[in-house]
């Protein structure tokens, strides 16, 4: 299992070479219609069923998102379970915050902890059943000059996905999965390849979840 080369988001969240991390994701799509405001923690577990960590969602009402044009509050933000240094330290990792691009088509601007644009998120209008993430922050380390982009190609309704960065090197799938720990619950499985930032992969999938709402 190589390690792919990955734009990082999370610096503390990279697989370790030579390993595969999985874990158990629960849709966001239960909450409650995007036409009313709506906040909700969507735990990020591990196989056995501990948690690991957690998606913060804030779904605002169609009619603001209009009024507004783009969103000031995230909708959806990357947490710690706890602070690593106490109450005092934030935890968030990662937000996403919902707007328009140029053509009107909605995405997610993706910051790091420090507020730093990452890149975008929006669908391809080239390919059918395609999301594409364009880094603004995370250049190739082959090529500082180049933007890296990755892919996220499948069935997003039942989680069953195919990420790939612009060398078409796997970084990570999805599909949906019965987990022993909670039988009746829907789950889709996250299997996250050597060198790539899991932290990255969890923010693109809910907020493609979001997207799709």
């Amino acid at each position: 299992n190589p390690k792919r080369f990955c734009p990082l988001l999370c610096r503390g969240l990279i697989v370790p070479l030579g390993s595969e991390c999985f874990l158990a994701m629960r849709p966001v799509s239960s909450m409650p219609s995007s036409r009313e405001s709506a906040l909700a923690a969507v735990e990020v577990l591990d196989l056995s069923g501990k948690p690991v960590l957690k998606a913060m969602i804030h779904r605002g009402s169609k009619k603001s998102y209009v009024d507004r044009g783009s969103s000031s509050t995230p909708a959806v933000t990357l947490c710690m379970l706890q602070s690593p240094h106490g109450q005092h330290e934030s935890s968030v990792l990662a937000a996403c915050f919902e707007d328009t691009d140029e053509n009107g088509h909605r995405q997610m601007r993706i910051h790091d902890a420090n507020n730093t644009l990452f890149g975008h998120l929006g669908r391809d209008s080239s390919v059918v059943n395609r999301y594409m993430l364009r880094c603004t922050g995370g250049a190739d380390s082959r090529d500082p000059k180049r933007k890296c982009t990755v892919s996220f190609e499948g069935f997003f309704g039942t989680h069953s996905i195919l990420i790939q960065n612009e060398f078409q090197e796997q970084l990570a799938d999805t599909q949906e999965s019965v987990m022993p720990f909670s039988p009746s619950t829907k789950f889709y499985q996250l299997r996250v390849a050597s060198g790539v930032d899991v932290g990255l992969m969890i923010c693109c999938l809910v907020s493609i979840d979001e997207l799709e709402v």
